[in-house]
């Protein structure tokens, strides 16, 4: 039986790490930067190989970057059950976590994570509160989430007055591995 919300999402890394990918000779690792918006996981663009190859070549220029020659895996991914960012029900599902990170951190006395940087790039508030929203899911005994899909706004207007930015992109975050059915080199 074939899935019914299999996408394609693209990966940005180093070509050592695509061709084995590829191959079947390792599994992407997960990443766990407490910075990366959607939570912990393995990153790709939805549809989008060059914009895998923008982020991976800029990687690659990154003082102590594990990419020295970038390039893009393709991944073959069955959502399961998927995390929405635009559904009002995930949504939701945010705001309590936030709540109860509010909670923890005012607790220990330790200042709330915020979001930081041109376009928010550095997201240690949301990852955090994805991981609360995880966590809680776990200890209340509710079933996990697969994968995490959001809309990212990034970059310059696209054209004057636009909403729309030239580095829009659908982010995909798989924190299943299973989830990813199989890697090709597109």
């Amino acid at each position: 039986m074939i899935p019914s919300g299999l996408v394609v999402g693209y990966h940005g890394c180093d070509i050592e790490v695509a061709e084995q990918a590829a191959c079947g000779l390792i599994k992407l690792q997960p990443s766990l930067n407490a910075y990366d918006w959607l939570g912990h996981g393995i990153y790709g663009w939805q549809n989008d190989p060059q914009r895998a190859w923008e982020w991976a070549r800029k990687m690659a220029k990154t003082k102590g970057s594990r990419i020295r020659q970038p390039a893009v895996i393709g991944l073959t991914i069955d959502l399961g059950h998927c995390f929405v960012a635009a559904m009002r029900e995930h949504i939701a599902l945010l705001s309590r976590a936030h709540e109860r990170l509010c909670e923890a951190y005012s607790a220990s006395g330790i200042p709330m994570p915020k979001n930081v940087g041109r376009s928010w790039t550095n997201r240690k508030l949301d990852c955090a509160v994805f991981e609360m929203m995880h966590r809680v899911r776990d200890s209340e005994g509710q079933r996990p989430f697969d994968t995490v899909l959001a809309y990212f706004s990034e970059g310059n207007a696209a054209y004057p007055g636009a909403a729309i930015r030239q580095q829009d992109h659908v982010q995909i975050c798989v924190r299943n591995s299973r989830q990813i059915l199989g890697c090709f080199i597109p």
